[in-house]
């Protein structure tokens, strides 16, 4: 019996994780410099400057698959009924950047889980 050879694997930069030493647009070129095929942001899209990640996108030729709303301190605000305008702010921010898909996290309530278990371990 012969092996299937799997090819054409395509690779998304999440840049939340790869290169946090370079700044936010910097680390989109990088992602393009090594070939990945798409993107994927944390909420940088809400802290950095807008307009020039979309003056960058058209450039660099590369998808945004996903990103998330505000993490903030409660990380996510889609289980806080007195943010729901803050959720939809997040949602206008994620078409007008063009993410094809927006990550809604609920959020952490205080108590209910351990600092520890907070901190991202990257």
């Amino acid at each position: 019996m012969g092996q299937t050879k799997i090819t054409g694997f395509k690779f998304s930069a999440n840049t939340g994780y790869l290169w946090k030493n370079r700044s936010f647009t910097d680390r989109i070129r990088i992602a393009k410099r090594y070939g990945f095929t798409s993107l994927e942001f944390h909420d940088e899209v809400h802290s950095e400057d807008r307009q020039e990640l979309k003056e960058l996108l058209p450039d660099i030729d590369l998808p945004i698959n996903s990103m998330n709303v505000r993490m903030g301190e409660t990380f996510g605000c889609a289980a806080i009924p007195e943010h729901a305008d803050r959720a939809c702010e997040d949602i206008a921010a994620a078409e007008d950047v063009g993410a094809v898909a927006l990550n809604i996290l609920a959020q952490i309530r205080a108590g209910l889980c351990p600092l520890s278990m907070r901190q991202s371990p990257h």
